[in-house]
């Protein structure tokens, strides 16, 4: 999802609760890497939580929660992605959750196959994110880690101008009140040789979410939850 990143302090940044059109956002990026990789590749799980009952579905509403795995341009406003997302049925009874690929050029986002992930709540499953050459990117989801990448859309690959190489990042967000919890794991980038190396550390990239923070488990894992001093600098889990 689209942001464009300035720097806070994880305890400066401010959220507007039951806002149901501002994204809300804790993005972790590998520690002390530049912006020239090729890729990422991140371990996530679809996880069922609360969605705000204040938010309306799309297509008047909008995705609730959302977690992927992200590139970053060098001018911290263009970016490719894929991760799931969830949100709404029509008559709010239920929660419909759905794959999905976005690629931003500033404020322009474009986006598709939203796929159906109803079937892979609760399972833990593989992203990556891809330069396949120039300025094109590829998506791609591991649905039983077994090393059998579906490739999604689009069939040439998405366009993002002037982005060949980016920051590895990965991403979680919400709108409203919505609440969540967040584990990543396995995280590693392509380096511009090629080559997959894991991430060396996890730093908090931007942080615009009040009431949840990026709690480093290990240089290659965090979490994303309710704040305590363990996200604080000088603590062992803190991500920086």
């Amino acid at each position: 999802m689209s942001l464009l990143f300035v720097t806070l302090a994880p305890d400066k940044a401010v959220a507007v609760e039951y806002d149901c059109t501002t994204e809300e956002q804790v993005f972790a990026q590998a520690l002390n890497q530049q912006p020239q990789d090729q890729g990422v590749f991140v371990q996530n799980m679809v996880r069922d939580t609360a969605l705000d009952s204040n938010c309306l579905p799309p297509p008047t509403g909008h995705s609730l929660r959302w977690s992927t795995a992200h590139m970053r341009a060098p001018n911290s406003a263009d970016w490719a992605e894929v991760g799931w997302k969830s949100y709404w049925s029509p008559q709010q009874t239920s929660h419909v959750f759905d794959f999905f690929w976005e690629t931003g050029e500033g404020y322009l986002q474009t986006g598709g196959a939203e796929l159906a992930a109803d079937n892979y709540v609760n399972t833990w499953m593989y992203f990556k994110v891809l330069n396949v050459g120039s300025d094109v990117w590829k998506f791609y989801i591991d649905y039983n880690r077994d090393g059998q990448y579906e490739y999604i859309q689009p069939p040439n690959g998405a366009r993002v101008t002037n982005m060949t190489l980016g920051w590895p990042q990965s991403e979680t967000g919400r709108r409203g009140a919505t609440v969540y919890y967040d584990h990543f794991s396995q995280l590693k980038y392509k380096s511009p040789a090629g080559v997959w190396y894991y991430w060396s550390g996890v730093f908090d990239r931007a942080d615009t979410d009040y009431d949840y923070h990026c709690h480093k488990d290990a240089s290659t894992e965090y979490e994303v939850h309710t704040p305590n001093t363990d996200h604080l600098p000088g603590s062992p889990n803190y991500c920086g």
